[in-house]
């Protein structure tokens, strides 16, 4: 099969750019011809990119001519778009609809209902614009705590739910949460046009088999430094804590980080994957106290591949993905208390950490490997195939 990847990367990356390359990865292991088209928001530089890419991010003319001459050329049976934001624009949805391609969107977060894509506002939910008010995102500046920004988000979400661009331009769509899932139908998508189709991590060749006997000791926290990170809990939490906590990340909050910092913690910073996993083979249990509506973090996934049990919130898709007492253990989001109870009764519990560390690994070859997650998006491909281009537009109610 030809498959079209479409992704605008933005300027620093993140988990959804590890899903693209991962996916890429796997279709082509399994004999599919695969093109990625990609573009980077490093090329907003001057005053005058910034104006352009504004004024263009409703519907951008090249864009739209940029996806129309690949599938020109390249000729997929289907295009496959992670993320459209800010460069590219709705109007590639257009160029697959002119030229007859169906496409499939994977839903890595809730930007098509909220301007700055999270549903959280000051690091807790906030589900204000779900239904269409679009303005209360540029009262609140929402987009980078912009009005002008903001305006311009709430400008494209309202001229694309307005036009029905969301409902009758896209084939499919991918939730990788059933959480998630609820969220946008509840806004209004089609709930038999979303399928939940979870992240996945492949194992990495060029590290060690995985010995779950290894021993295991610290913390890890391994996220964005952030307040809908939780990081700022996290930092309340060890200011009575004086267990091993090792950090990876860096953010908004890295100077507050090492403020704070006790002599329990270890601050390393962002890391490559290699030494990320390391780490987290290393670690007793990982912290997830996030605020916000996880969609599925390839942290989560990565922390079940090798065998980590997860310390989350109990919120969204990490309350979905983490079996409290099974796989980790959940505490009630935004609790320091709670937090702070949970991870002293992980350190006090080792043999019991382990047993969920094995269920752990077990889980991950169940749901979250490769193998499993290549049958789901195969299965979407085909539906999506079968149904051919034209009919979710004309019979779209």
């Amino acid at each position: 099969m030809k498959i079209l990847i479409v992704h605008n990367y933005y300027q620093r990356p993140g988990g959804e750019d590890d899903v693209v390359a991962n996916e890429k990865a796997m279709l082509i292991e399994h004999g599919h011809d695969v093109e990625l088209l990609a573009v980077r928001n490093d090329q907003i530089q001057s005053f005058a990119d910034k104006v352009k890419t504004a004024w263009n991010s409703s519907y951008s003319q090249q864009g739209y001519e940029h996806v129309a001459a690949a599938i020109r050329i390249f000729s997929p049976a289907l295009v496959h778009v992670h993320n459209f934001f800010p460069l590219l624009s709705p109007s590639i949805y257009d160029a697959c609809s002119d030229a007859g391609v169906p496409v499939v969107q994977t839903l890595h977060n809730y930007r098509l209902l909220c301007a700055n894509g999270q549903l959280a506002r000051n690091a807790i939910p906030c589900e204000k614009c779900v239904h269409g008010a679009h303005y209360w995102g540029v009262i609140h500046r929402c987009y980078q705590n912009s009005l002008l920004g903001s305006a311009v988000v709430a400008r494209m979400l309202w001229t694309h739910r307005r036009h029905n661009t969301w409902r009758e331009k896209v084939a499919s769509y991918i939730a990788p949460s059933h959480f998630m899932k609820t969220k946008f139908v509840e806004a209004g998508l089609p709930d038999d046009r979303i399928h939940v189709k979870p992240n996945f991590v492949p194992e990495y060749p060029n590290l060690p088999p995985l010995d779950m006997a290894a021993p295991r000791k610290s913390a890890l926290f391994a996220a964005r430094f952030s307040r809908e990170k939780g990081v700022d809990l996290v930092l309340q939490a060890w200011e009575e804590l004086d267990f091993p906590l090792r950090m990876i990340g860096d953010g908004p909050l890295a100077e507050l980080v090492r403020e704070k910092a006790t002599p329990a913690m270890t601050l390393i910073g962002w890391q490559p994957m290699d030494i990320l996993v390391d780490e987290l083979r290393r670690a007793e249990f990982l912290l997830m106290p996030s605020t916000w509506y996880e969609g599925f973090p390839v942290t989560l996934a990565l922390a079940l591949a090798n065998g980590l049990p997860i310390i989350a919130s109990r919120l969204g898709a990490m309350e979905e993905v983490v079996e409290d007492g099974k796989t980790g253990l959940l505490f009630t989001t935004g609790d320091v208390v709670d937090l702070r109870r949970k991870v002293s009764w992980a350190f006090n519990n080792p043999e019991r950490m382990r047993e969920m560390g094995a269920n752990a690994r077990t889980e991950y070859e169940r749901k979250y490997s490769p193998n499993v997650n290549y049958a789901m998006l195969m299965g979407i491909y085909e539906t999506v195939l079968k149904r051919g281009p034209d009919p979710y537009i004309r019979n779209a109610a």
